[in-house]
């Protein structure tokens, strides 16, 4: 046991009784039998160390709220934290003083801080695709064409465009046959060479397939070329294009695409360049 040093006066602090909000003045003081309650009218109820529960006033400069665990539970507070060291100083060996405020609230707020930050990451890792790919099935066709528009306008502008007949020609004709047997909206596709060096091929929302010099330069058969367009097809069959695109939306820009506002397809337009350089 420990060592009991002699009895302090009561300590002021306020009494509220089960179910009350309304505080009486008490005097309390601690011993080995527990927590004395001491009334004004000198009525004295003894809390158990069992029964008693530690909700606050493990931190500096806050005072200590002390609850009665029982079947209706009553709370007496504190504003002297020497109250705690009389409780330590007299519990009887082998007891404990049950503790669930201070640092058990610390470690549970930033445990509801984990799960606040983890909520955030699951929506956005699961949820905000979802809502993409919702608001992407939802743009008219005017709007798809218009982006896509945007985009190869970044990426291959006019006079960045091959124009020279024996290397567009072939190019033209056999993606035509390919989009000819596509399904959807594959059919309604359009070829754009882009006079680069890079190597690469992409599909842009509204159906349009860009294929750099570099890249036609690169293949080596008619067959080759034929199926990195069918690649292309058929992302522009599924949509892909738009779907990524919408992936790349903020939130309120997604919402503002599924209400039927146009005034935010300005944040598409906004980020339309990036999908010009997906290789």
């Amino acid at each position: 046991m420990h060592p009991s040093p002699p009895l302090v006066p009561g300590l002021a602090g306020e009494h509220f009784a089960p179910g009350s909000t309304l505080a009486r003045a008490v005097r309390v003081t601690a011993s080995p039998a527990g927590l004395h309650v001491t009334g004004a009218d000198g009525a004295t109820a003894v809390w158990s160390y069992a029964e008693l529960r530690v909700m606050r006033g493990m931190r500096a400069g806050e005072p200590v709220q002390i609850e009665r665990a029982v079947s209706a539970v009553e709370v007496v507070v504190v504003g002297d934290r020497a109250l705690l060291a009389q409780l330590e100083a007299h519990r009887p060996a082998g007891t404990r003083l049950a503790v669930s405020g201070g640092r058990v609230r610390g470690r549970t707020l930033l445990v509801a801080l984990l799960l606040v930050v983890l909520a955030g990451v699951a929506l956005y890792r699961f949820g905000l695709p979802v809502l993409a790919d919702a608001a992407a099935d939802r743009v008219p066709a005017a709007w798809e064409r218009e982006l896509g528009d945007a985009v190869v306008a970044d990426f291959a502008p006019e006079s960045a465009r091959e124009r020279a007949p024996r290397i567009v020609a072939p190019a033209t004709a056999l993606h035509a046959r390919l989009a000819a047997v596509a399904a959807g909206a594959a059919t309604g596709s359009r070829l754009v060479v882009a006079r680069q060096d890079v190597v690469n091929a992409f599909a842009a929302p509204g159906g349009t397939v860009v294929v750099t010099t570099g890249l036609l330069r690169a293949l080596r058969t008619p067959d080759e070329l034929a199926a990195v367009l069918a690649h292309e097809l058929g992302h522009v069959r599924r949509r892909h294009p738009m779907h990524g695109m919408m992936r790349q939306l903020s939130l309120q820009a997604l919402l503002g695409v599924l209400a039927g506002d146009a005034s935010l397809w300005s944040g598409g337009l906004q980020v339309a360049g990036q999908l010009g350089g997906l290789r």
